[in-house]
């Protein structure tokens, strides 16, 4: 089944693809032309959506492969394998969400990030996969390292203890639940945004697009 994130993928995909073969015939600046169509502010706009893109589809390919195997009948190598890049591939797929809600203007910027910060999907990242020995929260001012109990996750279950040996039991599938939701809101509006700007002139292909994100809905 196609995920809601890759869906929506497309359907920017498709705008840009359509917008740059009527451009990439015509004798104009490509970057300023598709700069001026997107409504970007930057003239590298075009590069950084198709890089956003590019990321958005290849991240989900692993999400979407985590969760159909999950930790299921794999070795202790492979499972750390497969949370590392799970976790890696939500957060590194959450950047690449922001930059496009940035590069289209969407409204509450600031709201945006701070809610993707709050994830606790962002939090299992650092702790798990990014900062394990020198992770610093904001919340006890204080470096602290973790490890991932291998036991438990054999069992499928990520649990960490820290310097101190305090256990946390983390909610993964939960988290990545979580994380999709806040994609899938901040994506749709990123879609939403594309259409009624790259199409306000044509009333026929707005009429359609429009159709399109009312599946998505």
């Amino acid at each position: 089944m196609t995920s809601d994130i890759t869906k929506q993928e497309r359907l920017l995909r498709d705008i840009a693809d359509g917008i740059a073969y009527r451009i990439s015939a015509k004798d104009v600046d490509f970057l300023e032309a598709t700069r001026r169509r997107f409504g970007f502010e930057q003239k590298n706009g075009w590069t950084l959506m198709c890089h956003a893109l590019d990321l958005i589809g290849d991240s989900e390919l692993g999400i979407e492969s985590f969760r159909a195997k999950r930790f299921d009948g794999f070795g202790i190598g492979e499972q750390l394998l497969r949370l590392h890049g799970l976790l890696t591939c939500c957060y590194q797929q959450g950047w690449a969400v922001l930059q496009l809600t940035e590069l289209f203007k969407v409204d509450g910027k600031a709201r945006i990030r701070k809610d993707f910060f709050a994830l606790e999907v962002v939090e299992m990242r650092h702790v798990v996969s990014a900062h394990t020995v020198t992770f610093q929260s904001d919340a006890l001012r204080r470096v602290t390292s973790y490890t991932v109990s291998r036991p438990h996750l054999g069992m499928g279950h990520v649990v960490t203890f820290d310097e101190s040996n305090s256990q946390r039991e983390w909610g993964l599938e939960e988290a990545v639940v979580c994380y999709t939701e806040w994609a899938g809101k901040q994506l749709y509006r990123v879609c939403h945004k594309a259409v009624e700007h790259v199409f306000r002139t044509s009333s026929k292909e707005l009429v359609q697009y429009r159709n399109r994100l009312e599946e998505l809905k």
